[in-house]
């Protein structure tokens, strides 16, 4: 069976994302340490034309780049369907002639098939086609595309077990883009040696790649500096047509300042002394807007004379943006490491300390100085070292962790050998094949001396609610019994009450016979009393009641206006015997909500009551209006007033009997806090404006919308 080239084997390991994405792993002098590299393979492509040269030249400094034994290139033969060793250096040695080697198998023939890079950690582990790779114990591998052609394979590997990281693969892969490049140049310079017409396809040829070429600008000058070719990338990173620029002196892409002090006319003469010459500068586009660049001039002879000069360049704008904020995060971070309030470090995976911020001085006793290159156990308690060392061997062999790296709170060990409490976060982060870890350690002393206070605030307040809830049940207690008591005393003195009411009524009506004239009063007084006490019975009831929480609300349609002249009707007879006058204003639409009709009269009728008591001469207005959330229904009277001072008083239980300087009315004190508790209870409210001497307006505010169930 055929073996399936779409997935990668186990023993294969890639690198996600383009190459370019490996420049972000290093800061601005490794950045250039490692571009240097990738331009020492660049170089090696231009300084030859003929294959075998310039393949030999490129080996041997992909092989110095990356610190390898081997390096090897295998092209697609002419049948399209094997591949066979071109050039090799480190163990070629004993071949004595190429080896086809089928596309689809083995290492080169899976990438050749796939078009991907990869990393092959243990070479043993590989069903190997060529032998060629039986020598090697790791390698990578990239294969070679031109215009997306596939132009062979390239593979670089070590003869001893070694671990590449990502970056060797970008970096592989970056520097076989320019060796496919390079081949195919060479390649079409090779047919170009075999005839006129085959010169001039070749020629053609390489002007079509030269031309197609989208990511450098790429043209020749003449001798003075004038542009006599132009490209198709020259055109998209400098903005202008060749037809723009043929014959235009190539200063018109610099900046003013460097036309100023004849910058480009240096760079002529300079390539021309050295033979080559190199510079990363400003350039300025045909919109003027500018851009970093990489400049190559080559001098180009015919017939030992100086013919021109072949310039490639480069647009590192983003290179350079990336370089800048690079350098902005390290900043940040230098900033936010050495302000920050907790202990930041870094270590390796010997769990030896790299990097300390000053906030280590502050929470351990050491500067972060001597911290430098010392274990972290120096940090750690001796009971706990064992098991961090174990912890740190556990996770390099398989990744386990043995406690969360998040929010864990473990003690540290200061340098005077007191232990502080700390919560402590770790993140890991992989350079070069190699894994570093970063630690953030907080001090939490104060948030543990905090904590140890709440939970004896938390113990005390326990202990509060207990009691709380011993005098709550010692209350109810007491209010039940207080209920009882009123129970059994209101039936104790209505059953009394009910039979002197009942005999005074039957002699009012001349039962059992006429009572003489003169005791008339005296039986009226008597029914009157007994009629007054049972009301004040009721009342006490009530309150007792409310304030119990016992009070029972019917849900049902109350007409307000309607409740309203009931109570006023009861009224009548009273207020028009002390001569008073009494007005009514009502809508003439019904006023319906849903509340407890009887408790609304209720209230009405204590408010009533209290008003013509208190009024000697003048008139009681009663007025029922409608809000825009509410139902209001005012009693105005004309009595004798209530001082400021009074007015909050007036609702506080049986504050009337308390008086001495108000008796001219009788009653319990009970029935303004009994209106007040209902109306409470109902979802309302009681208002009060008064004038001492002028009178007082009570107004009961009913909510519009349903009772709360």
């Amino acid at each position: 069976m055929a073996e399936d080239t779409t997935v990668p084997p186990p023993y294969f390991r890639t690198a996600a994302g383009p190459p370019e994405l490996g420049f972000t792993l290093f800061g601005p002098e490794e950045l250039a340490e490692q571009l240097k590299k990738i331009q020492s393979v660049t170089d090696a492509a231009l300084a030859h034309l003929e294959l075998e040269p310039m393949l030999d030249e490129m080996l041997r400094r992909i092989r110095s780049v990356l610190g390898t034994d081997t390096a090897t290139v295998l092209l697609c033969a002419a049948d399209g369907e094997t591949l066979e060793v071109r050039a090799s250096l480190g163990i070629a040695e004993d071949i004595d002639s190429p080896i086809p080697l089928p596309l689809g198998l083995g290492i080169a023939g899976w990438v050749a098939v796939r078009r991907e890079a990869v990393i092959v950690d243990d070479v043993s582990r590989v069903e190997v086609v060529n032998p060629l790779v039986r020598k090697l114990s790791s390698m990578v591998v990239a294969p070679l595309l031109a215009e997306g052609k596939l132009l062979g394979v390239l593979h670089s590997g070590t003869l001893r077990p070694y671990r590449f990281s990502d970056w060797d693969l970008h970096l592989l892969r970056i520097v076989a883009d320019r060796v496919a490049l390079a081949i195919r140049n060479a390649l079409l310079y090779e047919r170009a040696q075999h005839g006129g017409t085959e010169r001039r396809e070749s020629e053609e040829r390489f002007r079509l790649l030269v031309e197609g070429v989208q990511d450098y600008a790429i043209f020749m000058l003449d001798p003075e500096g004038h542009v006599a070719s132009w490209n198709t990338g020259a055109g998209r990173i400098k903005g202008y047509t060749e037809e723009e620029v043929l014959g235009k002196h190539f200063s018109l892409f610099y900046p003013g300042e460097a036309r100023a002090r004849a910058w480009p006319e240096y760079e002529l003469e300079q390539a021309a002394a050295e033979g080559r010459f190199e510079d990363e500068g400003w350039r300025v586009r045909k919109d003027g807007s500018q851009f970093w660049s990489n400049v190559v001039i080559t001098p180009l002879y015919r017939g030992g004379e100086l013919a021109g000069f072949a310039t490639v360049t480069r647009d590192l704008t983003a290179r350079r943006e990336a370089e800048a904020a690079l350098i902005e995060s390290k900043e940040r971070f230098r900033v936010f490491a050495e302000t920050a309030a907790d202990a930041i470090f870094t270590v390796d995976e010997s769990s030896t300390i790299l990097y300390a911020n000053p906030a280590v001085q502050r929470i351990f006793g050491y500067s972060a100085e001597e911290l430098l290159g010392q274990p972290m156990t120096t940090l750690i308690p001796d009971r706990l070292r064992a098991s961090h060392r174990a912890g740190v061997v556990r996770h390099a062999e398989t990744g386990e962790k043995r406690i969360p790296w998040t929010g864990v709170q473990l003690p540290g060990l200061m340098k005077n050998g007191e232990e502080v409490p700390l919560e402590i976060s770790f993140g890991e982060y992989e350079r070069d094949g190699r894994h570093f870890y970063t630690g953030i350690a907080r001090d939490i002393t104060e948030r543990e001396r905090d904590r140890r206070h709440l939970e004896e605030l938390a113990v005390e307040l326990e202990a509060t609610v207990r009691d709380l809830q011993l005098r709550t049940e010692e209350a109810e207690a007491a209010n039940q019994a207080k209920t009882n008591f009123l129970a059994v005393m209101s039936h104790e003195l209505r059953t009394p009450l009910t039979a002197v009411m009942g005999y005074s009524e039957l002699l009012l009506t001349g039962v059992p016979e006429p009572v003489p004239e003169g005791a008339q009063w005296q039986i009226e007084r008597i029914d009157l009393a007994a009629r007054h006490q049972l009301h004040l019975i009721e009342e006490i009831l009530t309150f007792s009641r409310l304030q119990s929480g016992k009070a029972v609300v019917e849900r049902e349609e109350v007409d307000v206006a309607e409740v309203t002249l009931e109570a006023v009707s009861f009224f009548e007879p009273l207020v028009g015997k002390k001569g008073l006058r009494l007005s009514v204003q009502t809508p003439d639409e019904p006023l319906v909500l849903i509340s407890d009709r009887e408790k609304i009269r209720r209230a009405l009728t204590n408010i009533l009551s209290n008003a013509q008591k208190f009024t000697r001469e003048g008139e009681i207005r009663v007025r029922v209006r409608r809000g825009r959330t509410e139902v209001v229904v005012s009693i105005e009277d004309t009595g004798i007033g209530i001082g400021p001072g009074d007015i909050r008083k007036i609702f506080d239980p049986f504050w009337q009997v308390q008086q001495s300087t108000i008796r001219e009315a009788e009653g319990s004190g009970l029935g303004l806090t009994v209106a007040l508790r209902i109306t409470e209870v109902l979802g309302g409210r009681i208002t009060v404006e008064s004038t001492p001497g002028s009178g007082s307006t009570f107004a009961l505010h009913l909510p519009i919308h349903q009772l709360p169930i």
